[in-house]
């Protein structure tokens, strides 16, 4: 994973580190900032994907290893003083992952870096994944300010889907925090499914047949 921080800072994920370098514009040149490498503490025995949300406040790696019935959750925040390693474990305390590996598709950030979305599309789960029935499921997890961590083990909002909808395999929330699409996994009836914050209470306002 590569991203542009802004015009004169990049950042690169690779085997449980997340690089910065410096551009110089004039010489068109980059520069491992040494000083600010993160390395995710257990990179040795697991194998990580990393990403970020829109500006960077938000650093978050998920283990993707075959095998790992529960994917590991590793999330780094910068507020103001440097990222911090904030919360480690996705267990299940919030859900069994049924194998399925949780990917950048079931994680959303919002841009102030204080509201995390993530699908779980194999909740309930009847049957072997993928050719069992599972009517999926995501959770909101929100904090007040960037000093705090997420508490993963109870979500602010739960969303359950119906039959073999499979809800939470693609979550994506809003710059601003207040609305989450979530996309089903349904192959007879895929759709995009609305939920918003309003007066501190999320719903759901409308879905989307994609056939």
């Amino acid at each position: 994973t590569t991203r542009w921080i802004d015009d004169t800072r990049a950042l690169l994920f690779t085997l449980g580190y997340f690089y910065f370098y410096d551009y110089t514009a004039s010489s068109r040149t980059l520069a491992l900032d040494t000083s600010a490498t993160l390395t995710l503490p257990d990179r040795a025995t697991k194998t990580y994907s990393g990403y970020a949300n829109k500006n960077h406040k938000v650093l978050y790696a998920v283990d993707t290893a075959s095998g790992s019935v529960t994917d590991t959750l590793q999330v780094y925040t910068d507020s103001g003083s440097g990222y911090t390693l904030d919360s480690t474990d996705l267990t299940d305390d919030i859900a069994s992952f049924n194998g399925f590996r949780v990917g950048h598709r079931q994680i959303s950030v919002s841009n102030n870096g204080k509201v995390m979305v993530i699908g779980d599309p194999t909740y309930n789960l009847v049957g072997d994944f993928p050719t069992g029935t599972a009517p999926g499921r995501f959770y909101i997890f929100e904090r007040s300010s960037l000093s705090d961590n997420f508490d993963f083990a109870n979500p602010d909002a739960t969303f359950t889907g119906t039959g073999d909808q499979r809800l939470g395999y693609n979550v994506i929330i809003s710059g601003d925090g207040n609305v989450v699409v979530a996309a089903t996994w349904d192959t007879a009836n895929y759709e995009n499914e609305l939920f918003q914050k309003s007066s501190g209470t999320w719903s759901k306002i409308t879905d989307t047949s994609l056939d």
